[in-house]
This record gives C-alpha cells, sequence and structure tokens, in this order.
C-alpha cells in the first residue's frame, strides 16, 4: 500500500475531489437559501425565492456535471492501471 502511495499508483486527488464537491455543494444550498430569505421588499419576495431555486438546482447541476468531468479522467486512469497490470499477468 505505501509502495502504491510513493510510486503515485494510489490516487489521492479524487478523495480530495469529491470532498471539495460536498464542501462547494453545501455552499451553494446556503447562498440559495439566503438568496431566497432576502426579502426586504413584498415587490421582489417571488423574484427573490425563484432566483434562490435556480441557485440551488442550476448550481448543484453545474457542480456535479463539472466534478463527474474531473473523476471520470480518474476513472479512466484507474482503469488503464488495471488494463495494464491484466495485460502483464497474460503475457
Amino acid at each position: 500500500m505505501m509502495k502504491k502511495f510513493l510510486m503515485f499508483d494510489l490516487m489521492l486527488t479524487p478523495w480530495i475531489v469529491r470532498i471539495l464537491y460536498w464542501l462547494m455543494q453545501l455552499g451553494i444550498i446556503i447562498v440559495g437559501i439566503l438568496t431566497m430569505a432576502e426579502i426586504t421588499d413584498f415587490d421582489f419576495a417571488d423574484s427573490a425565492l425563484l432566483t434562490g431555486l435556480i441557485i440551488i438546482v442550476g448550481g448543484s447541476l453545474g457542480l456535479r456535471m463539472f466534478f463527474e468531468g474531473i473523476i471520470v479522467i480518474f476513472k479512466i486512469c484507474e482503469n488503464t492501471s488495471e488494463l495494464k497490470e491484466l495485460l502483464k499477468t497474460q503475457k
């Protein structure tokens, strides 16, 4: 395990990416809720609610697509390494 870590065969970045995703997701939800709570004038109450919902839904979808793209790169690397090991054992 330690050899894989030292030789960069074990990737830490996917775990960091996942943690970063959840922290940013929490941030999007907080910003969306704060936007919905910013009702200073009753004329803008509907637009603040709609804007907050758009931030939560749109931000969550955009964030998910962005981080999925990053994770796909690491999955390709992982699968390529497994394929390399499989081909070594078949020779």
